[in-house]
Parts: C-alpha cells; structure tokens; sequence
C-alpha cells in the first residue's frame, strides 16, 4: 500500500509533517492565521485565556491539517459546497473563519459564555455573514441541535477534556445525519500528568467504536515517528541554553525526589461515519 499522510486513524506521525502536502496545508493556514491575528484586539476579551497563535503549537500542527484533509475529502466526495459542518468546542481560532471562506456553512460551538461573545465580534470584524457561519452556546455534554440534523462534526482538542467521554460522543452520534462524518483529534497523557490517560483512551476508543465505523484505517503505533509535546516543529519545552540544560537537571532531580513530572503528550485523530445503534 502507498502511504498517504493523514489518511488514517491513530497516532500523529512526524512523517506527516514532512509530506509536500503538509507544507502545502500548513501554508495555507498559516496564512489564514496571519489574516485572522491583524484584527485580533478588536474582538478579543482580556478574559478569553487561550494562545493567539494556536497553530504554531506542538500538537495544533499537525491537527489542522489533519482536519482539513479529512474535511476537504468529505467535501469532495459530497461533490458540493456550503455543507453545514459543526465545530465542537471551537473556542475563538482561525480555524472555522477559514472553512466558511473554503465554501462550508460552519457552526461553531463552546461552552464558554466569553467564545460566545468573541466569536460573534469576529464574524463582523471578518466581514462574514451568519448564512457563512454562526456560534450556539452549549453545555458540557449537550449540543443545542436537533437529532440527525448535522451532516459533519469535528472537534480539535477538546474531547480529552470532557469529564464524561461515552455521554458527549453520544450526543455527538445523536447530531449527525444518518452515515454522518465525525473527525476528531486530541492529546493522550503518556505519563498520565493530564486529563486522558492510555486507560482513558481506552474508553474514548471504545466510545468511538461503539457509534462510529471507521472510514481510514487505525494505526495506533508509530515506534520511531510520532508526535510528541516533546518532539517536532514546536516542542511543548523549547530548546534549552548549557546553563538552562544544568538548571533543568537539578529540577528533576528535584522533581523525581519530590514526585512531580513534566507533562509528556501525544497526539492522535479519529475519523468516524456514523452507524446505527
């Protein structure tokens, strides 16, 4: 079988991020992104607290390309544009003003009351209309959208945070269209610091299998490639001076001593149609 990036299930690959079609998709979103920042204190809340910079982070460059394949894909096979996609957990990013402008009816919702009101600032801001995309403000484990309403979900990095898993990928099943698209990626805790564990990706995958079939293959080993918050473009730790090498062993010396670790992520997607339960 010829490999293709992002074509699978599983764990990010640092392979990925040195495919032509990784440069040719990041650019374009780092473009976007770059667009998106110049006006970025006209719609930003003090209080909102999440990067100005998402894309340029560990885990975020490989996940929007990831998406944005896998969306790209969906729509060309729907062989249409302005199919109405829902982004779970969408905070205030670039990254839905960038699919309204590809042709698709986004919904964005959060949780967050601030993402509400930011969000609907930037739709000015960026010229957009409510017909190219909209926000709804949600609940923890409940969509405001009627059943089988959706033709595609995706969510980026928020799912391992949800503290009931099975109840929102239930919603999420109860949402999408019969044989509806669901794409979905996050961080899973190697060294359980953080909130999804190997045992609680364990019930995610269960979650997932239990309502969804697979439309790529799942791959869930990467021996010597994967993504990790400490290996790739945008290291969760950067690189350290002599000085700070020194500094940072004494710490975990300290650390190991005192039992505290450095949080040690990888970053894996899932793309799912939706079956009938």
């Amino acid at each position: 079988m010829i490999w293709q990036p992002f074509n699978y299930s599983g764990f990010a690959s640092l392979k990925d991020l040195q495919s032509e079609l990784w440069l040719r998709l990041f650019k374009e979103l780092e473009d976007f992104q770059m667009e998106f920042s110049r006006c970025v204190d006209s719609y930003r809340s003090p209080e909102y607290i999440w990067p100005r910079d998402p894309l340029h982070t560990w885990s975020r460059v490989w996940e929007y390309p990831y998406v944005l394949y896998h969306l790209r894909k969906y729509q060309q096979a729907m062989k249409h544009k302005n199919e109405v996609i829902l982004d779970l957990g969408s905070g205030v990013t670039f990254f839905p003003f960038f699919l309204a402008r590809e042709g698709f009816k986004v919904i964005a919702t959060d949780i967050d009351p601030v993402c509400e009101k930011d969000f609907k600032k930037a739709i000015e801001v960026m010229n957009m209309s409510y017909d190219q995309i909209d926000f709804l403000l949600g609940k923890e484990d409940y969509i405001p959208l009627e059943d089988n309403s959706i033709p595609c979900v995706y969510s980026i990095s928020v799912i391992e945070h949800v503290k009931n898993i099975p109840q929102i990928i239930k919603e999420i099943h109860r949402v999408l269209i019969p044989d509806g698209l669901f794409i979905v990626t996050f961080d899973v805790s190697l060294n359980r610091r953080c909130e999804l564990s190997p045992e609680k990706f364990e019930i995610l995958l269960s979650s997932l299998n239990q309502c969804f079939e697979l439309v790529v293959p799942l791959k869930l080993v990467h021996p010597l490639d994967m993504l990790c918050s400490n290996k790739g473009p945008y290291p969760l730790y950067s690189q350290k001076t002599v000085v700070q090498k020194v500094l940072h062993s004494i710490k975990g010396i300290a650390k190991k001593i005192f039992g505290f670790q450095n949080v040690h992520l990888a970053c894996a997607g899932y793309v799912g149609k939706k079956i009938f339960l």
